[in-house]
């Protein structure tokens, strides 16, 4: 059975949906070997090649096939029209698109796909990109004079039916050939008299294609939502913002999702049709935090223990994960410590993604715009951005493939679960989860809800980046300084919680490293925080402050140091700041009455920094007053629960 031809193109299938690469092109070659004009095959196996990362060997596949002879669908012809356009094949894509596309008028999803071929790069052969002179496989637009009938149609190429068409032979097309717009010509004739026409405009036929389905899509296909209008008048840019705004809207609504709900990070980027390292990205520059942990001493413990335990062993990764661990520079370190870095195929997959959309911009200037607030901006990328964004992310797909297994993976224990997820195409999302219980490895992933539900699968263990690199820094894997540097990363990406204490604080002030304050800044972000251990959090500023005191810094930023501390300790705490700072100051004036000298210095400077802020000093230092400050906690109505009747005795 497997050896004829359409059960070894569906086996393939089936291996490349495991993404298991090797097995699904050994399938394809086979059933394309038996029937060479297979398209569906054809175009699979590119697929398998391009995520294998052998881009050369589809673009050799691709480029010896004849279109004329191939067999397949008209969604089939117009993949393949992409996929020449994306290789740079524009002649050869473009015939084949308007081929498909005229000639399919009434399928939604094959001429919604023809824009974007067009849009593709604004570079296109002559005289695609011209408006004229007529020429062969140009549209018109004749206005007829003395009463003469308008005329539009083409000249000469190929005669599709539904199109008028006009053969190179036709009295018409000859009398345009070679003519521009505002020209008249006259068409001799051999009853009545002549007719005259002044051509009002002209086009390729390819450019008139695309004009005609933008502005007839939404009469002919009324529910779709694959394209849509928009006006603009006397280059007034509103309309656009207005959109942009709207899908930013959108992407609040979907952060909003994420911070309401316990689900995987995953999850939610596939079901909003994002990639989750896109996700991750909006919600660290939104300021979303991302749940890491929960952030007691017994988790990390417990974290602690199966990463020792794993030590040999291997671990697997999610996509976010072992982005951000090679981000930090220690992914041959986790190589060298576990023995096996395990991720699936698809997570390779975004990595491939991410290379084709920076490749798409390759070799010109474009311009992405998006809201602070309610202020408008702009961010012109040049060829250059672009190119030193593709080295980039070639040198981590490099990195990837040198150390890591990139391996299929099968469906999850919970089939009502899979069959859920593959109805938003998103089963992948639970594919490190799959992967680690085949394997047998611990998984390593900064996603909270990830980790609980792989527990819920069996999985034997999990881990954070924090507790990684902890564990590599106490084993001498990295130096103290790289645990720093590397937390102070993992707090500008909104990681949380981070476990620190205020040594660790000041020793990242104290880094040879211009970012010292930065990370330093991100890191205490957490601090005081809704869910906070308050009494540690206070003795970690406590200490961090009377420490600053010692840092080998001017006293300009020793006195940065702490203002920054405050400052964030008090946005942090919006109900009861005034409470902390009384707290705050009461500890420092016992380490003074000690006679620390260092806790003495830090209460003054707290004292003129609450002046200095215009806050009342007496009122901070005053356990009544701070207590009577305190903002009571709003709290939601419920319905009250009806009591059970009372029964009389007797």
């Amino acid at each position: 059975m497997i050896a004829l031809p359409l059960y070894a193109r569906l086996a393939g299938a089936t291996e490349y949906n495991r993404g298991d690469l090797g097995a699904a092109e050994r399938y394809l070659r086979s059933a394309i070997s038996a029937v060479p004009t297979d398209l569906r095959a054809i175009l699979l196996l590119s697929r398998t090649l391009i995520r294998a990362n052998k881009e050369d060997e589809a673009r050799d596949l691709v480029a010896g096939i004849d279109d004329d002879v191939l067999n397949g669908s008209p969604d089939d012809f117009m993949r393949l029209a992409h996929w020449y356009r994306r290789a740079g094949e524009a002649t050869r894509a473009l015939r084949l698109a308007y081929r498909v596309a005229a000639t399919n008028r009434h399928d939604e999803n094959v001429v919604s796909s023809y824009p974007s071929l067009i849009f593709m790069n604004e570079a296109m052969p002559s005289p695609i990109g011209r408006a004229g002179p007529a020429q062969t496989d140009f549209w018109f637009d004749l206005e007829g004079l003395d009463g003469t009938r308008d005329v539009t149609g083409i000249i000469g190429g190929e005669e599709i039916v539904g199109i008028d068409w006009f053969a190179l032979d036709h009295p018409l097309a000859a009398a345009l050939m070679g003519k521009s717009v505002n020209e008249v010509i006259e068409i001799p004739a051999t009853i009545n008299v002549s007719k005259r026409y002044r051509i009002r405009e002209l086009k390729h036929k390819y450019i008139w294609l695309l004009h005609d389905i933008m502005a007839k899509h939404a009469a002919r296909f009324p529910s779709a939502r694959s394209l849509f209008e928009l006006s603009m008048r006397d280059g007034d840019l509103q309309p656009i913002l207005d959109v942009v705004r709207d899908l930013q809207d959108k992407d609040d609504v979907v952060a909003t999702t994420y911070t309401s709900h316990s689900v995987p990070l995953a999850a939610i980027a596939a079901c909003s049709n994002r990639s989750v390292l896109q996700l991750a990205e909006y919600l660290t520059r939104t300021g979303t935090n991302l749940r890491t942990c929960v952030g007691t001493a017994d988790e990390r413990e417990e974290a602690t223990m199966f990463v020792r335990q794993a030590r040999g062993k291997g671990v697997a990764l999610d996509t976010l994960t072992i982005w951000q661990l090679r981000e930090l520079g220690h992914l041959q370190t986790a190589k060298d410590y576990f023995g096996r870095l395990c991720i699936a195929r698809s997570t390779m997959d975004e990595m491939i993604e991410l290379r084709a959309k920076v490749m798409s911009a390759r070799g010109r200037e474009f311009m992405t715009i998006a809201f602070d607030s309610e202020q408008a901006y702009r961010q012109v990328h040049s060829p250059e951005d672009t190119e030193k964004r593709l080295e980039w992310v070639n040198a981590i797909i490099e990195d990837l493939e040198n150390l890591c297994e990139i391996l299929p993976v099968n469906g999850s224990l919970d089939v009502r679960l899979d069959k859920l997820f593959d109805n938003f195409g998103s089963k992948v999302i639970f594919d490190p989860i799959n992967l680690a219980r085949s394997a047998d490895v611990i998984i390593l992933s900064e996603d909270l809800n990830l980790r609980q539900y792989a527990e819920s699968q069996g999985v034997k263990g999990g881990a954070w980046l924090q507790v990684v690199l902890n564990v590599f820094a106490g084993d001498g894997l990295i130096t103290r300084d790289q645990y720093l540097v590397s937390v102070g990363l993992l707090a500008t990406m909104r990681h949380g919680h981070l476990s620190l204490d205020a040594q660790a604080l000041l020793q990242m002030l104290a880094l040879d490293d211009p970012r010292a304050f930065a990370l330093f800044n991100a890191a205490i972000q957490f601090i005081g925080g809704a869910n906070a251990n308050m009494p540690s959090h206070i003795a970690v500023s406590v200490d961090t402050m009377r420490g600053a005191w010692k840092l080998n810094l001017p006293s300009w930023q020793q006195s940065r140091v702490i203002g920054r501390l405050l400052t964030q300790l008090t946005q942090s705490r919006p109900d009861d700041w005034k409470v902390l700072l009384h707290i705050i100051d009461a500890e420092l004036a016992r380490y003074a009455h000690a006679g620390d000298h260092l806790a003495q210095r830090a209460r003054d400077h707290l004292a003129d920094w609450i002046k200095g802020h215009f806050y009342d000093l007496a009122e901070i230092r005053s356990k009544e007053r701070v207590i009577a400050s305190v903002k009571p906690k709003r709290r939601t109505k419920r319905t009250k629960a009806s009591r059970p009747k009372k029964v009389g005795r007797g």
